[in-house]
């Protein structure tokens, strides 16, 4: 272009070869752009843009652009050498593979990739091609590769080495058009970009590609979520076939179409007088320019000054690091062929195991066969059908016997139950529990410890120790070489799934036992020059453990299974836990201690000394005042804090009373975990005589720890003279506690099975956690496996044959004991109510509802429209209100049933203690669920109600709209009708042992309920995980819930489904629901709401 003499073009040439726009002050740009507008008003002139989204920009720059035509001409792509589809290279840990193309600086997203990096290399491995200098930035970081340049014709074969699922585009200022996405296209490669410029105009989001905003959160959403939807980069993949990009050769045509070649842009001359405004508006800009490029040169030398020395030391350090880091894989080479070789030599053991244990396999399996056969040809024989008649007699006589149906007193109760039963279950459901309710599980046997005859000097040729130890076990010797072969022995071969090391303390012995130590592999040893004690001995042990806890153990020991991995769970599963001991017995089978107690005048008993070691009072975890220094586990951290044990006992003796006195000063309990079981030897080292050798220390160090601890000592009860006075024996034991509750249900509760399993034992916990001890028992007396392990490890006594046979001498027994007894159900309550008053003359009596039957009975028969079931809800609600009435206490689980006894027991002390549940939070999103679930115990005829009418009425209409979409009913003890309901969508799964993936992974749960009484636990458990319900309004009493703000209610078989249909497809309510159903779980049926709701009742009982 020329004005009036004035060469525009040279002008343009010089200023770019001298200067750029930043240093141009504002009033020189400002007389840019007004000449500029200036020329474009006078003179024919085209433009054209490659983008709409540029002319867009440029109208909101300035507005006269809007009067402006302005030709879209998009781009094209010069042709890419080897240019054909690369195909994606699935990676072997599952990640995306990502590509992030083009130079890396501000504008094109540099700060957006560091602030998402680390979350994105979660799921993507991710190669940056190049980057120019500033991809040096990320050399080394984890998952990232750096390609800092490549040449464009090698473009192809680069990406295919890549083999990329995906490439992202990550600029923050708007691109006008964008080669590099053109280019990945034109690879067949989907892009991820950000929602900025021609992007947004480029890319059909979902389509052609994905688009996001420019925020890290975002970006790492969207990539997360397309890592788990891969068929969504398939579908984008085979889309791009069908983009048509433009040419170089089309877009000459339509610039050619816009300024035709041969037609010379005629610009009109201004008049002379506006020539010397040009002139020496020309001449300002060239001036500034000038000035502007002396100090760019100026600044370019420092900066080349500061790249050459910051390089120079860069190279030092590198050179540096790099000598550094070849000697860190030289070691490191060393360190993995050692233990290449280590476990080599484990392999080799284990595979000598498999062999034996397969053949050990193979002959059970044979055994396994013959008695099957047998067992076949038995049930085939003419004598067992013909028996049959015999068997069933006997089960019903027993049951007959346990449920006391010859009292006619209790007639009216077992006739209404009998009627109820056949209106629910039908005759054969009748006949079967006539037979089996009430039947007790066989008690699990305790292993016949038989230990070995010591005498053995072999010690195990290795004990399998970790490298990376969780436990330290210290082991103190000082001669006696047979019994620390026969310890030694005993931890290499007991079942033990902890990481753990051995440390053995030569006390200076004579006997040889430092060099049979040197045969051990595995074992360290530290060996002392002279007889130090015990207690130096465990503290230098103790300062070479690399455990988490340290284990002190007595050499004159054997452990058995599992020994060490039950100390490890009781720290992992009570926080507060600083010391745990094992429960030790005599080799011939007799209990040696289980936990210590501490009398005021210091003196100690082993709890249960010379008893059997089954009886359940010492079967449960619980605090004691100590734990004997033969096998207890401390917190490494708070032993090394303590400063281990105290050389003030030196040379043995109460440092182990000590040490669990401090323990508890500190703030951490002392406990015992008697399913960590020890076998002790006791005195071998240092004899039973306190009247001799180093036992006589034993008498003098009483004296010290009865200094030192005079006013705890205070607070610990008396000595009992008479070791046979049980009652005073338990009291002492239970001297830290606020209190004990008895706690008495039909069977042993089942918390994987129903819900009221669940909320029974989380009061039993509420319980512990407020400083009572619980005491349990079932009506059934029956020890229920693995049920009645779980209550004992969370702390509960728990009685049961052959050690409770009789409820009267229980209770006559151990009565004065309870400060509180809380019986489930009115059919079990009314068994135990004269007793207790009688044997438990100080303890409130609270019956435990669990929900009100009555009412359940009476919905049922208004369901049902049965006279007969009428009947027998009345029969209930009068024994159910005579033990109300009866009680201190009354315990429900909704306010609807407080109401309806507020009527019908207006007198009664009534108390809401609802479901109690843990509150783990929604842990998938929306979009990463689907199906619908249900859970029940289908003992509870409520259930199967549910369950008959939902798949038979409501799920045709659901699956009818969404015929994608499967439901899982879930629970135990179903009934053929439940059993039998499957297809169309429905699958039956029975019992299942954890719920979560059904929890997390369903998309939302159903409780169609159409009667029943109380809080339904399936629908607290669902909302405690962020699950939302659709329930029926007799589902949801109780729960503090409202419609469409935490749940979704519905009565009629449409609206019902129509509810489900609603809130399966609806992102953003089920969202509403979600947050909403975890908060009201947290308010309402929390343990801490529990936990409460019991200090209350506590205080109304002035109990408290």
């Amino acid at each position: 272009l020329q004005d009036s003499g004035v060469d525009l073009v040279s002008a343009a040439s010089k200023l770019a070869a001298t200067s750029e726009f930043p240093d141009l002050s504002a009033t020189i740009l400002e007389s840019i752009r007004e000449r500029y507008f200036d020329l474009v008003s006078k003179n024919n002139v085209q433009f054209a843009a490659p983008t709409r989204s540029v002319i867009e920009l440029r109208g909101a720059l300035d507005p006269r652009w809007e009067s402006i035509a302005i030709e879209h001409i998009a781009h094209g792509l010069p042709p890419i050498e080897n240019a054909s589809p690369v195909a994606a290279r699935p990676r072997p840990d599952q990640r995306l593979n990502i590509v992030i193309p083009g130079r890396i600086q501000a504008g094109k997203g540099q700060k957006l990739l560091l602030a998402a990096l680390d979350e994105l290399t979660q799921v993507a491995h991710i190669t940056l091609l190049g980057t120019g200098k500033n991809g040096e930035a990320f050399f080394g970081s984890n998952g990232v590769n750096v390609i800092t340049e490549y040449p464009r014709s090698g473009l192809a074969d680069t990406l295919r080495e890549i083999g990329p699922d995906m490439a992202i585009l990550l600029s923050v200022v708007p691109e006008t058009f964008s080669y590099t996405l053109s280019e990945m296209w034109a690879m067949g490669i989907p892009v991820m970009a950000t929602r900025l410029g021609s992007f947004a105009e480029r890319i059909t989001d979902g389509q052609t590609g994905w688009l996001v905003d420019p925020e890290p959160a975002a970006i790492t959403e969207r990539l997360a979520m397309l890592s788990q939807s891969r068929d969504q980069i398939t579908q984008v993949r085979s889309a791009l076939t069908h983009v048509v990009e433009s040419t170089p050769e089309q877009m000459l045509k339509a610039y050619e179409a816009l300024c035709p070649v041969g037609t010379p842009l005629q610009v009109g001359a201004s008049g002379a007088s506006d020539l010397w405004q040009v002139q020496a508006s020309s001449s300002a800009w060239l001036e500034s320019a000038a000035q502007a490029a002396l100090r760019r040169t100026e600044q370019a030398l420092d900066s080349a000054h500061k790249e050459i020395k910051g390089r120079t030391n860069w190279a030092l350090d590198t050179e540096k690091a790099l000598a550094e880091e070849q000697q860190r894989r030289i070691e490191w080479v060393a360190s993995l062929e050692k233990e290449q070789e280590r476990l080599s030599s484990i392999i080799r053991e284990q595979l000598l195991s498999l062999d034996e244990y397969g053949r050990q396999f193979d002959q059970l399996r044979k055994d396994f066969d013959q008695l099957q056969e047998t067992h076949d040809q038995v049930l085939a024989s003419s004598s067992w059908r013909i028996t049959r008649p015999f068997r069933v007699a006997r089960r019903t006589a027993r049951n007959f016997m346990h449920s006391r149906a010859w009292n006619p007193l209790r007639w009216p109760l077992l006739v209404s139950g009998l009627v109820r039963n056949l209106a629910t279950t039908g005759l054969r459901g009748t006949l079967m529990r006539m037979q089996y309710q009430g039947y007790q599980a066989p008690k699990a046997e305790h292993a016949v410890m038989v230990p070995e005859e010591i005498g053995d000097p072999s010690p195990p040729t290795r004990i399998a120790c970790a490298d990376r130890p969780l436990v330290s076990i210290i082991i103190p010797v000082f001669n006696q070489w047979v019994y620390t072969a026969a310890c030694l022995r005993s931890l290499a071969e007991a079942r033990c799934y902890t990481r753990f090391e051995v440390i053995v303390v030569d006390d200076a012995s004579s006997d040889g036992s430092h060099e049979h130590l040197k045969q051990v592999e595995g074992v360290k040893t530290i060996r002392n020059e002279h007889n130090a004690g015990f207690i130096d001995s465990c503290n230098r042990g103790a300062e070479q453990a690399r455990g988490d806890y340290i284990v002190l153990l007595n050499n004159d020991t054997r452990v058995t299974d599992g020994w060490l991995d039950a100390l490890v769970n009781t720290f992992r599963e009570l926080p507060k836990a600083g010391l745990v001991g094992s429960k030790l017995v005599y080799p011939d089978g007799r209990l040696q201690e289980c936990g210590g107690i501490v009398f005021s005048d210091g003196y100690g008993w082993n709890f249960g000394r010379g008893d059997q070691p089954d009886n359940p009072q010492y079967e449960f975890t619980r605090d004691a005042d100590y734990c004997s220094g033969a096998s207890i586990m401390v917190d490494a951290g708070l032993f090394k804090e303590l400063g281990g044990l105290d050389t003030h006992y030196r040379p043995a003796y109460y440092e182990d009373t000590d040490l669990a006195f401090r323990v508890r000063a500190a703030g951490r309990r002392v406990l015992v975990q008697p399913r960590s079981v020890v076998i002790h030897y006791e005195g071998i080292t240092s004899g039973t005589d306190t009247d001799r050798g180093i036992k006589q220390h034993q008498v003098s160090n009483r004296e010290k720890f009865l200094e030192r601890w005079q006013t705890a000592l205070a607070d610990q009860p008396d000595r009992i003279e008479d070791p046979g006075n049980n009652a005073l024996v338990r009291k002492a034991r239970d001297h830290h506690l606020q209190g004990r509750v008895l706690i008495i249900d039909a069977t042993t509760p089942e918390p994987d099975q129903d819900s009221g399993s669940l909320r029974l034992i989380n009061i039993m916990r509420c319980f512990v956690d407020l400083g009572y001890g619980v005491s349990f028992f079932a009506e059934n007396h029956a020890h229920s496996g693995r049920y009645t392990r779980e209550l004992q490890l969370l702390g509960v006594e728990t009685w049961y044959e052959p050690w409770l046979e009789s409820n009267h001498d229980f209770l006559r027994r151990h009565g004065p004991e309870f400060s509180l007894v809380m019986v489930s159900r009115h059919y079990v309550a009314s068994n135990f109510l004269s007793m207790i008053r009688k044997h438990c003359p100080d303890a409130a009596f609270v019956f435990d509802t669990v929900d009100l039957h009555y009412l359940r009975e009476k919905r049922l028969a208004e369901l049902e429209d049965s006279a007969t079931l009428k009947a027998v809800a009345r029969q209930t609600r009068r024994s159910e209100l005579s033990v109300i009435e009866d009680s201190d206490a009354v315990l429900v689980v909704s306010p609807a049933e407080v109401e309806v006894l507020a009527e019908d027991a207006p007198g009664a002390e009534v108390h809401v203690l609802s479901n109690v549940h843990e509150v783990p939070g929604q842990r998938r999103g929306f979009d990463e669920r689907s199906d619908l679930f249900f859970v029940g115990g289908y003992q509870h005829p409520p259930n199967i109600d549910a369950m008959v009418w939902f798949v038979g009425s409501i799920w045709p209409l659901i699956h009818a709209q969404m015929p994608e979409v499967c439901f899982h009913l879930i629970g135990s003890k179903a009934p053929e009708a439940v059993r039998e309901l499957k297809g169309d969508g429905v699958f039956f799964h029975g019992f299942v042992e954890d719920l979560d993936q059904y929890l997390d992974g369903c998309r939302l749960a159903v409780a169609p309920l159409r009667y029943g009484a109380g809080v339904k636990g399936k629908v607290n458990m669902s909302m405690a995980h962020g699950q939302p319900v659709v329930a029926t309004p007799v589902a949801i009493e109780g729960t503090h819930a409202e419609h469409d703000k935490d749940v979704l209610v519905a009565e009629s078989e449409q609206d019902f489904a129509d509810q489900v249909v609603r809130l399966y497809r609806d992102k953003e309510l089920w969202n509403q629901l979600s947050r909403n159903g975890v908060e009201n779980v947290k308010n309402h049926f929390s343990l801490d709401a529990a936990r409460h709701s019991i200090e209350d009742l506590l205080n109304k009982l002035g109990l408290a």
